[in-house]
C-alpha cells in the first residue's frame, strides 16, 4: 500500500509519502530522538524536541491511500501535489 501523509504540530506541517506507513513512523521516531542520526537536525524533528512533544503527540494523518504500491516517481508526484495544495 502506498500513501501520502501529513504530520501537523501547531502551525508546522510536514508532508511525506511512503509504501509502508508503520515503518515510516518508526523511522521518523528513530531519527527524531537519535542524536547519532544524520537526520537528527531536520526542521520537523527539531520542532518536536524544542517544543517538548512526546512521540505520542505526533499525529500522522493519511491524505491519500492506494491499495497498490506506486513507483517512486508517481508517489513523489502525489506528494508534491499535496505540498503545492497545502503549502507546508
Amino acid at each position: 500500500m502506498s500513501c501520502v501523509y501529513k504530520v501537523e504540530l501547531d502551525v508546522d506541517l510536514y508532508i511525506g509519502s511512503t509504501t509502508n506507513i508503520r515503518l515510516r513512523k518508526n523511522t521518523h521516531k528513530n531519527r527524531c530522538f537519535n542524536d547519532k542520526s544524520p537526520y537528527y537536525n531536520n526542521k520537523l524533528y527539531q520542532f518536536i524536541r524544542e517544543n517538548n512533544y512526546d512521540w505520542e503527540d505526533v499525529d500522522f494523518q493519511i491524505l491519500e491511500q492506494h491499495d497498490t504500491i506506486l513507483d517512486n516517481l508517481e508517489l513523489r508526484k502525489r506528494e508534491q501535489y499535496f505540498i503545492n495544495d497545502l503549502n507546508p
